[in-house]
């Protein structure tokens, strides 16, 4: 009887966790690394949501940038360099939630993820650059020491890959040069948990 209440309880606790293959939860902090950094090189979050047409949109944090060849009189100078602090991460600025399986990225670029995928599925993932996505496996997989969890593996028709996961969300996502590896998730913070670094 013990044991079965324990597992009951072990079950109850993660599945109030769980994010059901969320791309993006607002209640969580995501940190990513390249392969080649020993430091968080991104951070991403939720600011704010809004509603558009009857569903939620997820503001995500922006960050700073460095430009030379911008113009003084709209942004502010440092050290020689001038500064702006509205370049979008990698995943965008917005996040729509069309419904549970679609989730519609943009601002400046534009991509889509159906996290309700199965393996074989595919979809037009990118439609400025006619890039296709399909789920090619869905395995359980170490997340973080001692973590592990169901995830999804995404391959791109540029030959790049993302992978979600069930309650973690991106766990691995292309950078722009691909030459450059791909962004890591090697963290995250709910309220209540931190996992990784």
């Amino acid at each position: 009887m013990k044991k079965l209440l324990l597992i009951l309880l072990v079950l109850l606790s993660f599945n109030a966790f769980s994010q059901n293959w969320q791309p993006v939860n607002s209640a969580y902090s995501y940190f990513y690394k390249t392969a080649s950094s020993d430091l968080i090189d991104k951070t991403i979050q939720v600011d704010s949501m809004t509603y558009d047409g009857g569903h939620p949109v997820y503001h995500l944090n922006t960050g700073l940038s460095y430009c030379d060849t911008c113009d003084p009189m709209q942004f502010d100078c440092f050290d020689g360099w001038l500064i702006y602090n509205i370049a979008a991460g990698f995943l965008q600025r917005r996040v729509h939630e069309l419904n549970n399986e679609t989730y519609w990225f943009e601002g400046p670029g534009s991509f889509v993820l159906l996290p309700g995928a199965l393996p074989g599925e595919s979809w037009i993932y990118d439609t400025l650059n006619n890039i296709q996505a399909e789920v090619i496996a869905a395995n359980p997989e170490e997340i973080f020491p001692g973590v592990t969890d169901s995830v999804k593996k995404i391959q791109l028709s540029d030959g790049n890959e993302i992978l979600l996961t069930k309650n973690f969300g991106i766990q691995q996502f292309p950078k722009n040069p691909p030459a450059s590896g791909d962004y890591l998730l090697c963290g995250m913070q709910t309220q209540d948990d931190r996992f990784g670094e």
